[in-house]
């Protein structure tokens, strides 16, 4: 299992950049120093819980965001729906399972959309 601090060092990083901040200005923004950032993205460095509430809100995303994996293993995604699929049969009530349905109809929708359009 990869370090707690290697996690939430990759997972700072592809927000940061998937917002378009610079570590500069992902610094100036939750004011933390951009070399603290820097150490921070590397797993270097551990920050505070002051400092997770200030990136959180300057990345605007909730805190449990920084501490997901960068990424799923690919070919583990099928996997991973299945499980959730479950739980939620498990779970869930009649109107979530209705909710989800229609959510996961409309990205079918979407992503055929999409497709439609790259090909014309």
């Amino acid at each position: 299992m990869e370090p707690l601090a290697k996690v939430f060092g990759g997972r700072l990083r592809a927000l940061r950049k998937a917002s378009g901040m610079t570590q500069e200005e992902l610094g100036r923004a939750a004011a933390i120093d951009y070399k603290h950032i820097s150490g921070l993205e590397r797993g270097a460095n551990v920050p505070s819980f002051e400092a997770i509430e200030r990136l959180a809100k300057a990345l605007k995303v909730d805190y449990y965001e920084l501490f997901l994996p960068a990424r799923i293993d690919v070919g583990r995604e099928e996997q991973v729906v299945r499980v959730l699929v479950r739980e939620l049969e498990r779970q869930a009530s009649p109107g979530t399972l209705r909710f989800v349905a229609t959510v996961l109809g409309a990205i079918r929708t979407h992503e055929a959309d999409r497709k439609g359009a790259a090909i014309s």
